[in-house]
């Protein structure tokens, strides 16, 4: 791992590996009872990538990161389809002082997604297009109190997006 950070910006970048034993897994129940069950037999592994920084100026305010993951099910030799090879973000933000008010927008990319991870009842799911979400926030603060008044407006652009069924 690398962080580094500095007056006006901060950077991170990160390499990883990880491996789930026992995790839960359907599969046929060695004791009496219904003929399915949930066993922790279960062997998973992942390793990836992850880079992001954000630099802080007057006034505004940039923000970028991304990540690379590979996914797999050890117990059943598949892939996660279901979770984005690729997740990109980007944002950008702006203040208003004089009017106590702050903007910020944001931009979400997944790339590479299934509709679910495969199993039993779907083995090989449908790649799902690439998704893209903007999104804006606006925030007011009040002057010398302590409240904040924010609205979010999701999915700005109204994209037809679909996220996996895990």
């Amino acid at each position: 791992a690398f962080v580094g950070q500095g007056e006006r910006h901060r950077a991170y970048a990160v390499l990883f590996t990880t491996t789930w034993r026992d995790a839960i897994v359907g599969g046929k129940n060695p004791g009496p009872g219904k003929p399915l069950a949930y066993l922790n037999v279960g062997e998973s592994r992942s390793r990836g990538a992850e880079a992001g920084g954000s630099w802080l100026g007057p006034g505004r305010r940039a923000d970028l990161s991304g990540s690379y993951v590979e996914s797999s099910d050890r117990t059943n030799s598949r892939e996660y389809g279901a979770f984005p090879r690729v997740l990109l973000n980007a944002g950008a933000g702006l203040d208003a002082p004089r009017r106590n008010l702050e903007f910020y927008l944001n931009n979400r990319v997944h790339l590479g997604a299934r509709e679910g991870p495969g199993g039993g009842f779907v083995p090989s799911p449908e790649k799902l297009k690439d998704y893209w979400r903007a999104d804006l926030s606006a925030t007011w603060r009040r002057p010398g109190g302590a409240t904040d008044v924010y609205v979010n407006v999701l999915n700005l652009l109204d994209r037809e997006n679909f996220l996996p069924a895990i």
